[in-house]
């Protein structure tokens, strides 16, 4: 148990997801990276009740780790 503000961090691709973990209090905010990779829209979506276009965890956006320099995701096709 610690008496700091915890991040959360990895593998949470949705919001629902995210919404889970703070209702859970497993952290204190989260964040949401290949998940909004693959919607720039989610929160707004979330917030109207559409479902957003959701990460299929392929791993092509961990361009870093593949020795790319240029980012791409196949659900945004960028």
């Amino acid at each position: 148990i610690v008496h700091k503000p915890v991040i959360g961090v990895g593998k949470i691709l949705h919001i629902k997801n995210a919404e889970e973990h703070l209702q859970a209090e497993n952290c204190d905010l989260v964040g949401i990276g290949r998940g909004l990779m693959s919607d720039q829209n989610m929160i707004k979506k979330y917030l109207l009740g559409v479902e957003p276009n959701l990460c299929v965890e392929c791993g092509v956006c961990m361009f870093l780790k593949r020795g790319k320099k240029e980012l791409s995701c196949v659900v945004r096709d960028i």
